[in-house]
C-alpha cells in the first residue's frame, strides 16, 4: 500500500513538471506574437487615434501581466510568491473606465465616476487582480443593458477602508439570483435576464 501511494505521488510530481514545462512553452509562444504586435503598433502609431492606441497598449500590457503572473506562479514555490502591493486605486479605475467608454462608444451608455475623496488613496492588492475584477464587473453591466443606460463607478473612504461602488440601471437581478449570491451559490448564466 505504501508503495502504491509513493508511486502515485511520483506520478503527480511528474505530471506537475510536465504541466510547468507546458505553461512555460505557452507563455513563450504567446510572447512572440505579442512582441510582434507591439513592434507593429510602434511603427503605425501615428495612423491610430490616441484613444485607440492607449487601449491597444493597455491590452498588450494586460496580456503580458497575465502571462507574467502565470509564469511566476509555476516558476516559484508559493512561499516565494510576492503578495499584494500598494497601488493608487483612482488612476487605475479611471484607466479601466476610459477603456470601457471607448469600447462602448457604439452604444448609448453613459459612464460617470466620482473619485474625489480618494484621489491619492492606496490599497494593498494585486494590480492585475483588481483590474480584471473591475473590467469583468463593468463588462457584465454593459452586456446586461439594451445598448443604452448608465454606469457609475465611485470610490469612497471611511476610516482606513476604501469602498468601490459600481452602479448601473440595467435589468437588475431577480430575488432568486440575489438569494443565491447572498448564500454563496454560484450564478454563472442568465446575464441577459
Amino acid at each position: 500500500r505504501l508503495q502504491i501511494e509513493t508511486d502515485l505521488q511520483q506520478t503527480k510530481i511528474a505530471d506537475q513538471e510536465v504541466f510547468r514545462k507546458d505553461v512555460g512553452q505557452l507563455i513563450h509562444d504567446v510572447s512572440t506574437p505579442i512582441g510582434t504586435i507591439q513592434m507593429i503598433l510602434e511603427d503605425i502609431q501615428s495612423l491610430i487615434p490616441e484613444s485607440e492606441r492607449i487601449i491597444l497598449k493597455n491590452a498588450i500590457g494586460s496580456i503580458k501581466g497575465m502571462t507574467g503572473n502565470l509564469l511566476s506562479k509555476y516558476k516559484k514555490d508559493k512561499d516565494e510568491d510576492q503578495g499584494p502591493e500598494p497601488i493608487l486605486i483612482a488612476p487605475l479605475l479611471a484607466q479601466v473606465l476610459e477603456e470601457k467608454k471607448i469600447q462602448s462608444a457604439h452604444a448609448a451608455i453613459e459612464f460617470s465616476d466620482n473619485f474625489d475623496d480618494c484621489c491619492f488613496s492606496c490599497i494593498n492588492i494585486s494590480q492585475s487582480a483588481i483590474k480584471r475584477s473591475m473590467v469583468n464587473l463593468i463588462n457584465n453591466a454593459v452586456e446586461a443593458m439594451d445598448k443604452k443606460g448608465t454606469i457609475y463607478l465611485g470610490l469612497g473612504k471611511k476610516d482606513n477602508l476604501i469602498t468601490i461602488t459600481i452602479k448601473d440601471n440595467g435589468k437588475g437581478m431577480s430575488p432568486e439570483v440575489l438569494d443565491k449570491l447572498k448564500n454563496h451559490i454560484a450564478v454563472t448564466s442568465g446575464k441577459e435576464n
